[in-house]
């Protein structure tokens, strides 16, 4: 006697779903520039990402038809198999330079390796599927070259569903964007470069470039500017991505690395404007 078919609810954790007809996918796709947060933080993102397939797999699964008796039954267990292996979270952690990886429950990863050595996280469902109508994904990646830190893909077949998850995943990443992440964007990068690179430029114009010099010594002089301003180009985005981290998962009681730079960065350029004052004031003092 044959066992009967297993049902979404029998299936328990192990949730998946089977598309039966041509669908149009929805996408919604957003980044975040900066994540820093602790281990418990980054595993309520998995959390939620988890719960969200579950209940997209309950859905599909729930418009399943009945099993057909006239079919052999391990053609239906085969239905339902495929139903979950489609919803099923799958992460992946890497670690500095691929030196390792990791794949499972986030909880047991982040016990077993040293959290400083993470270079990237990627959880979701699988992408190539005929069966599951709903896609998320999440990557954290510490060294992108990008200013982005986290790149979010909801994909389905409805609109509302897609924006919804979307949303819901923003505003919990968003939580743990440190309060220097502006210092990151584009924007800003491009305003300290020229910030810093421009008046250097001018004055190294009036310095090397003028009417007494030979027209030979004067390109010399705007090639080498130019040189410089192509390799601050370069060297800037990587700088940025050393001093500021864009992705950090924290030990207990740690500050972030880039919160720790920003703060000796800001301790310098204090000592510097503060140290000719004093000395300005002493010199009065002494007179």
């Amino acid at each position: 006697m044959s066992s009967s078919p297993e049902t979404p609810e029998q299936s328990g954790a192990d949730f998946a779903r089977i598309a039966d007809s041509h669908t149009v996918t929805q996408k919604r796709p957003f980044k975040v520039h900066t994540w820093v947060g602790s281990k418990d933080a980054l595993i309520a993102v998995q959390d939620q990402v988890e719960e969200v397939l579950r209940a997209a797999y309950e859905q599909q699964a729930a418009g399943l038809p009945e099993p057909d008796p006239d079919l052999p039954d391990f053609a239906s267990k085969y239905r339902w198999e495929n139903l979950r292996n489609a919803y099923r979270l799958y992460v992946t952690v890497t670690g500095k330079h691929s030196r390792w990886t990791e794949q499972g429950d986030l909880r047991k990863i982040l016990n077993s390796v040293h959290l400083d050595e993470i270079a990237t996280v990627t959880l979701g469902n699988a992408r190539s599927t005929p069966h599951g109508e709903h896609h998320v994904e999440v990557s954290f990646e510490s060294a992108k070259p990008s200013f982005q830190a986290v790149s979010v893909t909801v994909s389905g077949p409805d609109q509302v569903w897609a924006s919804g998850v979307a949303d819901a995943i923003r505003e919990r990443l968003l939580k743990n964007r440190p309060a220097w992440w502006w210092l990151r964007s584009v924007f800003t990068g491009f305003l300290a470069v020229v910030m810093i690179w421009g008046p250097m430029s001018v004055a190294l114009s009036r310095t090397f470039i003028g009417d007494e010099l030979d027209w030979a010594t004067e390109w010399s002089a705007m090639a080498a500017i130019l040189a410089i301003s192509l390799l601050l180009g370069l060297v800037g985005p990587g700088l940025m991505r050393f001093v500021l981290p864009a992705f950090e998962v924290l030990p207990p009681g740690e500050r972030s690395l880039g919160g720790q730079r920003i703060g000796a960065i800001a301790s310098l350029v204090g000592l510097l404007i503060v140290s000719p004052v004093l000395s300005a004031v002493v010199a009065i003092y002494i007179n």
